[in-house]
């Protein structure tokens, strides 16, 4: 990884033949900042050791392996990726169905995740709403690579561009 303004690095990881797979950019974020507006999609909770939690595990860590897997793929098991989660979930149901969560920590958003995006973008609204609530800021990161953090990232305004990115060698797959 390389942080985007290190014009020196950057020229000369492109010269050997490196090419740029993903841009993660961090998000600090204050009520000012959101854009969006208010959403009525309601949210659930729960935490380690509840059956939606686990439920919520296995969906994060099916999407996080897709949206993944051509820039840093998972290379470890199941229980390894589960026990780097924190210990909160918040999610929203379509039916029966959780079609989007968010593992977090106090006013960080750790993981997201989402099924369709017309439903994630309402449940970010509620998500960012409800954290704002209880928090001055919220944080979060954004791989470029993953359609759902992005999708949060979008809702505020006055973002700086810089971007911590991934390089490989060649232009692998």
């Amino acid at each position: 990884m390389v942080d985007s303004d290190d014009d020196a690095l950057v020229d000369f990881l492109l010269a050997g033949g490196f090419v740029c797979k993903r841009k993660c950019y961090e998000v600090e974020a204050f009520a000012d900042d959101y854009i969006g507006d208010l959403s009525d999609t309601q949210l659930f909770r729960c935490s380690v050791g509840k059956p939606d939690y686990d439920d919520c595990c296995s969906l994060m860590y099916r999407y996080y392996v897709d949206t993944h897997k051509s820039i840093n793929p998972w290379t470890s098991d199941y229980a390894a990726f589960c026990s780097v989660l924190p210990d909160n979930v918040v999610y929203g149901r379509c039916g029966n169905q959780i079609a989007a969560l968010a593992f977090v920590e106090d006013n960080e958003i750790a993981y997201v995740s989402g099924t369709e995006k017309k439903y994630f973008f309402h449940f970010a609204k509620s998500l960012i709403s409800s954290i704002l609530t209880q928090y001055e800021s919220i944080f979060f990161e954004a791989d470029d690579c993953d359609w759902a953090a992005m999708m949060l990232r979008s809702l505020f305004e006055n973002q700086d561009d810089t971007s911590y990115d991934t390089y490989i060698l060649g232009d692998t797959p």
